[in-house]
């Protein structure tokens, strides 16, 4: 059964006793599309983004996963790119590990719950310079549901990298993803982040998509397929393929600062967070399909 969202003050109190979970010394950083130096240090967490465990009690890197104490979504914006960050049910992660498809769904319309565009790790192929990290677009819509949505490149190629795609043209600074494993969690057990980097530059060139809109965000996975597939295994804010498009987007207005995770063994959120976090608009705009 899915309940209605806590209001952001009760959020916000709530992490004023959050552990900021530690890396344990043996985390691995994986990286996965190209080798970056800028990866963002401050990171908000995307408030109404925990997820439980889709398949039980068994880790799975396409379960997205977070609750109160280990946030399923964060986000930042450091060094003219844009970063988000997401906790995956699978505590290592090696170069090996995904051939499947993680999606960072983006939806700057608000009179639908249809996204309009997303990055996309494409990880079916190893082949990073033609496939790897895509700017696409929505391509089909044959119902309401998560499992209905199928994603297209932006650059309107399949098989290589256009000029408008990220990192296309011979480019190499637009994109990025990393991951990195061995993140303890209290409920479940050891996790593991997808990070991923766009350029702003590469945005403000090649795509509408601009830094004073406002980005309704959701994160889709397909399994052990490419990119032009439809969601077929885990949404992400408590939601799955069967569920309608009316659950899982998130507000990224709705954010509360923290650390770095693993940066310190426990942080006590102070109360101007709470104020802050008070503040922040929840997502209560009329949409329709």
């Amino acid at each position: 059964m899915k309940h209605g969202r806590p209001s952001a003050s009760l959020v916000a109190l709530s992490l004023l006793f959050t552990a900021i979970a530690p890396a344990d010394g043996l985390a691995t950083t994986n990286n996965l599309i190209g080798t970056f130096s800028g990866w963002a240090t401050n990171w908000s967490t995307v408030l109404y983004s925990d997820d439980g465990s889709k398949n039980g009690a068994t880790p799975d890197k396409l379960d997205f996963v977070g609750d109160t104490s280990a946030p399923g979504l964060y986000t930042s914006r450091e060094g003219g790119y844009v970063f988000y960050r997401m906790r995956m049910h699978i505590g290592t992660v090696t170069p090996s590990t995904y051939s499947d498809t993680l999606l960072l769904l983006i939806r700057t319309n608000t009179s639908s719950y249809y996204p309009d565009f997303s990055f996309t790790w494409d990880s079916k192929s190893a082949q990073a310079s033609d496939h790897g990290l895509e700017m696409e677009v929505l391509n089909a819509r044959s119902g309401t549901r998560w499992s209905d949505i199928q994603m297209d490149d932006w650059d309107g190629s399949s098989g290589q990298k256009g000029t408008n795609d990220i990192n296309g043209a011979s480019r190499t600074t637009d994109g990025y993803v990393r991951s990195i494993d061995s993140q303890p969690t209290v409920t479940f057990s050891n996790t593991a982040f997808v990070d991923i980097a766009v350029s702003w530059s590469y945005l403000y060139n090649y795509t509408p998509l601009r830094s004073n809109q406002t980005w309704y965000i959701a994160v889709g996975s397909i399994a052990n397929a490419t990119d032009h597939n439809k969601i077929s295994y885990d949404v992400g804010a408590g939601a799955d393929p069967t569920n309608s498009l009316s659950v899982g987007w998130v507000d990224p207005l709705l954010v509360t600062p923290v650390p770095e995770p693993g940066a310190l063994p426990l942080v006590m959120l102070g109360g101007g967070s709470v104020l802050a976090a008070c503040r922040f608009r929840r997502f209560t705009r009329a949409v329709s399909f």
